[in-house]
Order: structure tokens, then C-alpha cells, then sequence
């Protein structure tokens, strides 16, 4: 469905309509980096742009426009708040605004910033496993290896055993070699 023509279409566009608001966003870098032209011109427009901030991880916002208005998050993050890398952006928002008297005003970056660094200061960064990467040929022996002993073995399962046992491969390309070969196997294309 098309938007009104009088509804916003760009951050900036946003930003003019709401100047005084507080804006938070919680984006991969990558996301990040495609919006920062976007989020440079709704700086310039906002009445506070302190109260513009972006969460995310990784580096490289030092030397730009929005170096005062990145939150970068690191891996204590989710030693922190546990779970997957997935949703540690929302993760930290919610711990960040679950804080008292976090909604009752206007927040600025450097108040979250403040805030996820108190949160965060006695938590350990987590140890980097040494994984063996694995091809993608290994991972499809490993894959039919295991559905050949259990052929309904989902893949988060399979996931889980094949990095306990010391080997790394990605989640996504993982979830789509299992729904290959499990189609395979479904189907009789088995080679």
C-alpha cells in the first residue's frame, strides 16, 4: 500500500515534522552506513540532535558526522543480556529504556552511552571460540551424515552440534544447506 503524500518518506523528512522528538535506531552497521547520508540531513534539521541516536555495532564512526550520536555495542553486550547476536540491538535498547526515569524525559546518546556503559562495566567480553570454518561441502557431509541417523533433526539442533563439536559455519548458510539437503532427502533427489 502507498503511503499518503503527506506522511514522511525520509529520515529527514521525519525529522522536520517532529523536530523536538527523540529518535532512536537500532540497525546493523551495514544498515547503518546505507542510511548515513539520511541520518547526516535529519541531524541538520533537528532542534536536539543529541537526542538522534543510532545503535549498533562495529567501528569506523569516529571520523564522520555521527560519531556523537552512535551507541557502539560490543560483545559484553550479550554476555550481558545473553541470547543470539540476532536482536542484540533491541536487546540493548530495552535493558537501556527499562532504566528508571528512562522515558519520563528527553534521552541523549551520550545518556544511553552513560547508561550502557554502567550496565556493562563489570561484564567479561566472552571468550572467541576457535572454530574450524568449514566449507560448504563439509557442512553438507555433516548435514546428511546427521539426517541420515535422524532424518526430522531441524536445523538449529544440528546447528548447535556441529559448532559444539568445535566446527563454525554461519546461521544463515547453515539454514540453507539443512533446507536443501532435507528437500533432497524429502523429495529422492538424494545423490
Amino acid at each position: 500500500m502507498r503511503q499518503p503524500s503527506d506522511e514522511p518518506t525520509t529520515l529527514r523528512g521525519l525529522a522536520e515534522d517532529s523536530p523536538k522528538a527523540s529518535y532512536l535506531f537500532l540497525c546493523s552497521p551495514d544498515y547503518a552506513k546505507a542510511m548515513r547520508e539520511d541520518l547526516v540531513m535529519a541531524l541538520d534539521v533537528l532542534r536536539h540532535p543529541e537526542r538522534l541516536t543510532i545503535i549498533t555495532s562495529g567501528a569506523g564512526w569516529d571520523h564522520t558526522p555521527l560519531r556523537d550520536n552512535v551507541l557502539v555495542i560490543d560483545a559484553r553486550t550479550q554476555s550481558a543480556w545473553g541470547g543470539s547476536m540476532q536482536g542484540l540491538h533491541a536487546r540493548t535498547a530495552l535493558n537501556l529504556l527499562k532504566q528508571p526515569g528512562a522515558l519520563q524525559t528527553h534521552f541523549s546518546t551520550a545518556d544511553l552511552r552513560a547508561q550502557y556503559e554502567a550496565l556493562v562495566a563489570d561484564t567479561p567480553k566472552p571468550e572467541k571460540l576457535a572454530r574450524a570454518r568449514m566449507t560448504d561441502e563439509d557442512v553438507v557431509s555433516f548435514i546428511r551424515a546427521e539426517l541420515a541417523k535422524e532424518p526430522k533433526a531441524g536445523w538449529t539442533g544440528l546447528l548447535r552440534a556441529l559448532r559444539d563439536g568445535g566446527r563454525a559455519c554461519e546461521q544463515r548458510r547453515f539454514r540453507r544447506l539443512h533446507s536443501e539437503i532435507a528437500e533432497e532427502i524429502r523429495s529422492g533427489t538424494t545423490p
